[in-house]
């Protein structure tokens, strides 16, 4: 009989595909923290993110119930049908039209992920359903995880509109500092920021804007040369590292 655990380091819900007694998320007896419905171990995840991490609601990746989506069907997909490859597997989550296959791997129907590799880049994936991204980032962001709502800022599809909406709303620094890098972002906008608050682009996230590829070298031109050196050591490495663990995952052809 299937059984669902929850993978302890993302806090999602997966298929558990070890044999019996010898899951490494089953506790002493390698069978603890199973479940036999994808819904009731979303609930108990849930649950513990509340408890260990104080999070109300509790975070989840995918947005859709098992029992009321409108996008889950049974699944019939094979593990092995996937590429074994890492980076063809990659590039064929960041490249798919199927979001049925995109939503199973979200929510954890479909792989075993012990990091958001995969899930990653399943966000980045430019035929990621509208009304998912219209939860993470309009009506109920506080239910996802904060790596979804990190990783999703690098979604393709996104709009300068989708992108103002975050920077001015979350309470993230790394989000906010992801989403202003965002190529979405207006040449308009940079410009006001500029003549309103350039000091602020000292500092993150209104830094991670002079990195922006969609914006004019010579925009932040003339500030670079006079305020660049003024910015604080910290700040430069913080976006350094924001910059290198969320990066847009390139398909290699």
């Amino acid at each position: 009989m299937k059984k669902y655990h929850i993978n302890p380091n993302t806090g999602i819900p997966s298929i558990c595909r070890a044999k019996n007694g010898q899951c490494p998320y089953g506790g002493n007896y390698g069978n603890e923290n199973h479940y036999d419905t994808y819904s009731e171990a979303l609930m108990n995840s849930q649950k513990e993110l509340e408890n260990n991490y104080k999070l109300l609601p509790a975070s989840k990746v995918a947005m859709y119930d098992i029992l009321e989506t409108k996008y889950y069907t049974k699944i019939t997909y094979q593990h092995e049908d996937l590429p074994e490859n890492e980076v063809e597997l990659k590039n064929m989550i960041k490249t798919t039209d199927n979001v049925d296959l995109i939503i199973d791997i979200l929510e954890g129907k479909l792989l075993i992920e012990d990091d958001w590799g995969i899930l990653g880049v399943a966000l980045q994936n430019p035929n990621l359903p509208k009304d998912f991204i219209n939860q993470v980032i309009y009506e109920s962001p506080e239910e996802y995880h904060i790596e979804t709502r990190r990783h999703i800022m690098l979604n393709p599809s996104l709009t300068h509109k989708d992108i103002i909406h975050v920077v001015n709303n979350s309470e993230d620094l790394y989000t906010k500092t992801i989403a202003l890098k965002h190529p979405s972002l207006k040449q308009e906008y940079a410009e006001e920021f500029l003549k309103n608050n350039e000091e602020k682009l000292k500092v993150l996230p209104w830094h991670a804007m002079l990195n922006n590829p969609s914006i004019k070298t010579e925009t932040f031109a003339d500030w670079m040369v006079e305020n660049y050196f003024q910015c604080e050591l910290d700040e430069l490495s913080k976006y350094a590292e924001i910059d290198r663990n969320y990066q847009d995952w390139v398909v290699n052809e």
